[in-house]
């Protein structure tokens, strides 16, 4: 099926009449010079042979696209481990910060089977205080 037909076939769905259709078509086509027939009856090349100059730059892009791929993945790779000491430290404080609560709770001798509340003071001129947990 030649362009023509093809450009017919599309626009025969637009509403448009066929006259309208085919001055259409006509707008958008080259007009066709002599021997342009023989032409499309040759087969394009199998194999376009290409210098290396004229795909170094393609060459370039993939090798910087390669480096830009491994250089995310060192990123990534990184991040990931700071994360997770990032993650350990965060458990590290949270253990110590238990761990001092119940030191001080024994000092007081609180009981550990009642629910106590640290308040925190704000400043250092205040005081903080253990208060049993509202259920």
């Amino acid at each position: 099926m030649d362009l023509k037909q093809k450009l017919k076939d599309l626009l025969k769905n637009s509403g448009l009449d066929e006259s309208t259709i085919d001055n259409k078509i006509e707008e958008m086509l080259p007009s066709e010079q002599p021997g342009d027939a023989a032409e499309e009856d040759v087969p394009p090349p199998t194999v376009v042979n290409l210098d290396y100059e004229e795909v170094e730059r393609i060459i370039q892009l993939q090798e910087q696209l390669r480096l830009l791929k491994e250089g995310a993945g060192v990123l990534l790779l990184r991040f990931e481990e700071a994360k997770d000491n990032v993650r350990n430290m965060i458990s590290e404080n949270l253990l110590e910060t238990k761990e001092e609560i119940n030191r001080l709770r024994e000092d007081f001798g609180l009981p550990l089977d009642v629910d106590y509340e640290l308040n925190l003071p704000s400043n250092p001129d205040e005081m903080g205080s253990f208060v049993i947990a509202k259920k």
